[in-house]
């Protein structure tokens, strides 16, 4: 996101479900990579190996969640995790 940046979390809910969204205020990410971003090893970036979104993923769909993205270059990305609600 780089220096300066605004990263924000909010939650919100209903019966059914319960979501976390995280959004910055970075460069956002370009449509050509959007379709490889959770893949392993997958990195634009000069470090790092590229696990961290692919492990993100992995372990959100393992327990029935879901993460869902969005971005608009210049101006920042919103990754939104979805669980669901049992009630008791």
């Amino acid at each position: 996101m780089g220096d300066g940046g605004i990263l924000k979390i909010h939650t919100s809910h209903t019966d059914h479900c319960a979501s976390i969204i995280i959004e910055d205020s970075g460069p956002g990410i370009p449509e050509a990579h959007f379709e490889r971003i959770f893949d392993r090893y997958y990195t634009t970036k000069s470090f790092g190996p590229g696990i961290g979104l692919h492990i993100s993923r992995e372990m959100i769909q393992k327990h029935g969640d879901t993460i869902a993205v969005a971005s608009t270059p210049g101006e920042g990305t919103t990754f939104t995790v979805t669980l669901p609600v049992t009630l008791s």
